[in-house]
């Protein structure tokens, strides 16, 4: 199920496909946070534990030409366009388009561990946002909003008919450290973020899951070992 949303438009990964394959590495290496586990992702894709989608330009954005030209000057190896190829998505069959098309990110789906949905008191149905990456080129363009809003579109529809869709983030006090922003963002010559992820999700309709609070080995030990995340809700009941 493809979906356009304020500009955006979501096309299931094929990891079949080699060149979608060694793209999603390219992406992964352009995130530059954790380092490429592009084979684990194809297993989970394909065993339907984890749905990857690509993040695409809707046609209809009248500066899509620009933003793909801005992601594709700041990652050359991932300049050329890619064909939807893709057979099955969540283990259920679909009929690829044969269109190409240039990613500038990906997002995922994972539906919610019975034993998580349990401790957060959440519905076994929930899925999980997991994995959204906008290049670096395009923050601030609205990309990364749009992925949000086409992804809780095809999580509440079927196959996976979600009564809500949840997601981790890094807590809004670690965030906001200057050590953090320094590493994240000065360091690589981008701008700082103006609010938190916390605060970013809060404006499109997510709560903080009280008690929920954690935390997980950092990839980077330059601050922290560990990373304290939290996890955040939206009820979708009135979608259903």
């Amino acid at each position: 199920m493809d979906q356009s949303s304020h500009g955006v438009e979501l096309i299931p990964w094929d990891p079949n496909n080699e060149q979608q394959f060694e793209r999603m590495r390219a992406q992964q290496l352009g995130l530059g946070w954790f380092p490429p586990i592009t084979l684990e992702w194809k297993n989970e894709h394909l065993s339907g534990e984890r749905s990857v989608y690509w993040i695409v330009v809707a046609d209809d954005r009248a500066d899509k030409d620009e933003l793909v030209e801005r992601h594709c000057t700041k990652f050359l190896e991932e300049r050329g366009f890619i064909t939807d190829t893709a057979t099955v998505v969540y283990n259920t069959p679909r009929q690829p388009s044969g269109r190409t098309f240039s990613p500038v990110g990906h997002i995922g789906l994972k539906r919610i561990a019975p034993n998580l949905a349990a401790k957060l008191d959440l519905p076994p149905s929930t899925m999980r946002i997991v994995s959204l990456y906008v290049s670096w080129a395009l923050q601030g363009s609205g990309i990364g909003a749009g992925a949000v809003l086409a992804a809780e579109r095809i999580a509440v529809a079927a196959p996976y008919d979600a009564a809500a869709t949840a997601l981790e983030t890094i807590t809004k006090e670690f965030q906001m450290q200057d050590a953090y922003l320094k590493m994240i963002y000065d360091d690589k010559g981008l701008a700082r973020p103006r609010q938190s992820n916390v605060e970013w999700y809060g404006k499109r309709g997510y709560e903080i899951v009280e008690g929920s609070e954690y935390s997980i080995p950092s990839e980077s030990k330059v601050i922290e070992d560990v990373l304290p995340v939290v996890s955040l809700v939206q009820m979708w009941k009135s979608l259903k």
